[in-house]
């Protein structure tokens, strides 16, 4: 149709505003789709996971975490979007986002609500939704129009179940606006409302935003583009390898040793898919007389004899295409290879230092033991210090209460007459200067009783702050070592005596650990020289299969040409066996944990 029309042709890109973004997609757009693939992975923008579950996991967290970028619900709407190639694989994103949110108490009042078919739609205030048919309200005088296309945030559910729901517009002078519209039951429970924080990459046709999450399973090469190119600052694409590859290459090159070679496995897969695709036709094309069938080649007679590519016992690459045997292949087993070398290296070299370490005298544990003693040993000064600062006081107190009961004494007697005094042997002068002894007596014993509480506090404080600030607090914890601080140091001082006395078994615990270490250290080593050895054979399998490939060329081509066309034929046999069956209706999933459940309830919660 472009043709015919003459149409315009796109030579500048002006959306995204990563450059890498651009490039990639402009090589996408010349037919080199695994090239472009291959740059938007050394872009990030490109996660592999191993099953289908975890790819909807993985991109639910990354939901959730970019969405904390924009605090208003409007601004999610105009930012961020979920997308999927299929109806099934959005609803279950749409379940799985709602779910998050319910769970995180940001959904208001909600209702669940029976769709024609036996399905249900559950809608909550705070709802992100997406509106799928044409109401044109002005045309009436009943509002502003509400189009297909439209995603609203719910503002409101009313008592009978109707769903109020606003959106953010453009208006024709550039100015931004919002809209606001009441939908009947009628309305929605017909399939003109939908949740929305996910839709189909058809539907998101036209659609603007800053960042897009994309779900890679089951979009071809044409279908996958335009989710790839709607958001401005970064498109990132989720492959699951387990569904992408067949069962024979997995069963050939096992599970992913590694992240890397999960990615590049699940590229290879994806690319191998999007090379099966066939461009959009003319229907008058396709009335055309068919061409006459193409024979697969056969080897000539004569030809120099090799191992058949289905003899994986002399082959064990003999099945993988021409394109997955490719160079980049080779590379990254090398390169992983090299990596697992590396780490059995480090952890050689930690194993040999902690050998080194246990074998020192102190040991480790003795030297933590000393250290911890002497903490202790501060601590408990301090604590003793508290502890005659309290005996201190309690002796100040005694000392003020009986200066107070002979001062009030004093003051008694003092009422009586001057004969009277005569008589009891004493004077007003003299009971005068026992007052004022008595009184200076009292005040001096109550401020010394004030100074050396005060001390014994800020005492008992420090003593318990050395402890609990020093790198052992943690090794002390059943015996108190991180619980707050003991208000009679007495209890303190027992603490004091029962953390030394488990010096010797936490010195044991400490070399006990690093001799775990270890061990540990040495297993992993030789894990990891074993896994580096295996790559190393499956690149020189991959290498020699590369080198065989070249020969069956240039010695046995109608051989090379007969394998090329079997490989290709088994290929598509298993990509049509694990096509998907359509389904009239998304089954459900109750994200918790992300796991798949028996469709026994109506939604599902993130536990």
């Amino acid at each position: 149709m472009h043709r015919l029309v003459g149409g315009e042709t796109l030579t500048t890109n002006r959306r995204q505003q990563d450059a890498g973004e651009r490039a990639a997609l402009e090589i996408w757009r010349t037919g080199s789709r695994e090239q472009a693939l291959n740059l938007l992975a050394d872009r990030g923008r490109v996660h592999a996971t191993d099953s289908a579950d975890d790819a909807s996991r993985g991109m639910l967290t990354a939901w959730n975490e970019t969405r904390s970028r924009w605090g208003d619900a409007c601004d999610v709407v105009d930012n961020l979007v979920v997308l999927a190639a299929r109806n099934h694989d959005a609803a279950l994103l749409n379940t799985g986002a709602q779910s998050l949110r319910r769970a995180a108490g940001e959904l208001g009042r909600e209702h669940r609500y029976a769709l024609p078919g036996g399905g249900h739609l559950t809608l909550a205030v705070g709802d992100i939704v997406r509106v799928r048919a044409n109401d044109y309200r002005s045309r009436r005088g009943a509002g502003p129009d509400v189009l297909n296309g439209y995603r609203a945030v719910v503002t409101d559910i009313s008592d009978d179940h109707q769903v109020q729901i606003a959106w953010r517009r453009k208006d024709p002078d550039g100015t931004t606006g919002f809209g606001q519209a009441w939908l009947s039951v009628g309305d929605f429970t017909g399939g003109a409302l939908s949740l929305g924080y996910a839709m189909t990459i058809a539907a998101s046709q036209g659609l603007t935003t800053d960042t897009a999450l994309v779900y890679g399973l089951g979009a071809n090469a044409y279908a996958l583009y335009p989710g790839i190119t709607r958001a401005r600052t970064a498109n990132h694409l989720w492959l699951p390898t387990e569904a992408l590859e067949d069962a024979e290459t997995r069963a050939q090159l096992g599970e992913p040793r590694d992240d890397a070679e999960a990615l590049d496995r699940a590229l290879q897969a994806y690319a191998t898919l999007l090379r099966q695709d066939r461009a959009d036709t003319m229907v008058s094309d396709q009335l055309r007389a068919a061409p006459e069938p193409v024979a697969v080649p056969r080897p000539a007679e004569g030809e120099v004899a090799f191992p058949a590519w289905t003899d994986r016992q002399a082959r064990p690459y003999g099945a993988l295409s021409t394109a997955q045997l490719e160079a980049r292949r080779l590379a990254t087993t090398l390169r992983a290879a090299a990596t697992t070398e590396h780490a059995a290296d480090e952890q050689t070299r930690q194993a040999q230092e902690a050998a080194a370490a246990a074998a020192e005298n102190p040991s480790a544990g003795q030297r933590t033991a000393q250290a911890a003693a002497a903490v202790l040993a501060v601590a408990d000064q301090l604590a003793e210090q508290a502890q005659r600062e309290a005996d201190i006081a309690g002796g100040a107190a005694t000392t003020a209460e009986q200066a107070k009961d002979i001062k009030e004494k004093i003051e008694t007697a003092s009422g009586r007459g001057r004969i009277a005094l005569r008589l009891a042997g004493t004077s007003r002068a003299e009971q005068h200067s026992l007052l004022i002894q008595y009184a200076r007596q009292l005040t001096d014993a109550s401020e010394e009783q004030q100074r050396a509480e005060r001390a014994a506090t800020q005492a008992r404080r420090q003593a318990w702050q050395t402890l609990h600030s020093s790198p052992y607090a943690e090794s002390l914890r059943a015996h108190g070592g991180l619980g707050e601080a003991p208000d009679d140091v007495t209890v303190m001082r027992h603490q004091f005596a029962a953390m030394r006395a488990h010096l010797p078994v936490l010195a044991a615990q400490v070399d006990t650990a690093r001799a775990e270490a270890a061990q540990q250290a040495r297993t992993e080593a030789l894990e990891l020289r074993a896994r580096a050895s295996d790559l190393r054979t499956a690149a020189d399998q991959l290498k020699a299969e590369q080198q065989l490939r070249q020969k069956i060329i240039a010695q046995a081509p109608q051989r090379h040409l007969a394998d090329e066309a079997a490989r290709d034929a088994a290929l598509l046999r298993r990509q049509r066996q694990r096509a998907p069956q359509p389904r009239a209706e998304a089954e459900p999933i109750l994200y918790s944990s992300f796991t798949r459940q028996p469709p026994t309830r109506a939604t599902g919660l993130f536990s």
